[in-house]
């Protein structure tokens, strides 16, 4: 299989499906409707091989899994990463419901599945990225580093033409990265 067709396939998208259901702005329309709806859509997407989550926080949203997809089940607009290849899968499966409808889709910004060695491969061959990522997580002193929190929206809106998705891992997401590019250079 050729790069660029690996590359296809493992492209996942940020997708938003808007769906019509009995939930507007101020909250469901009555009991029954919140009692319908989300037993049928995680049935539908059990149905079709995905695994439902329920949330341990009351008043939140289950969400549905399958290998590194995931979804948020919210009846308005059901959000999450997920294949590029699976979207069109997924909006079969909003339209088999009744207690809700399917209005329409918008994918977002492409991200790509990478391990940790083709992150850093990645890294390596654009020096600008590693200096603008070093840059972001700078305070005034040498031993204090910003937390991952702060700087991953920052370091998603430099970096999106490139198209992929920075994850940090942990609290020091700032302090084991420098580490790391320093080591390099």
């Amino acid at each position: 299989m050729s790069k660029q067709a690996m590359n296809e396939k493992s492209a996942y998208v940020k997708a938003y499906f808007h769906i019509n259901s009995e939930y507007g702005m101020g909250g469901w329309k009555n009991e029954d409707s919140e009692d319908r709806f989300f037993p049928e859509i995680c049935g539908l997407f059990e149905n079709a091989g995905w695994l439902v989550k329920s949330s341990k926080y009351r008043g939140a949203c289950p969400t549905v899994h399958r290998e590194k997809e995931s979804l948020y089940l919210h009846p308005m607009v059901v959000s999450g990463n997920v294949l590029r290849t699976s979207v069109e899968e997924i909006v079969q499966i909003f339209r088999q419901g009744v207690c809700f409808q399917f209005r329409y889709e918008d994918a977002g910004r492409a991200t790509h599945d990478m391990t940790d060695e083709e992150y850093r491969s990645w890294l390596e061959e654009r020096p600008n990225v590693i200096a603008d990522l070093l840059k972001l997580c700078e305070t005034k002193r040498r031993n204090l580093f910003r937390p991952s929190d702060g700087i991953k929206e920052a370091i998603q809106k430099r970096a999106p033409h490139e198209g992929y998705r920075f994850v940090f891992r942990g609290t020091n997401g700032c302090r084991r990265l420098r580490c790391h590019l320093e080591r390099r250079h």
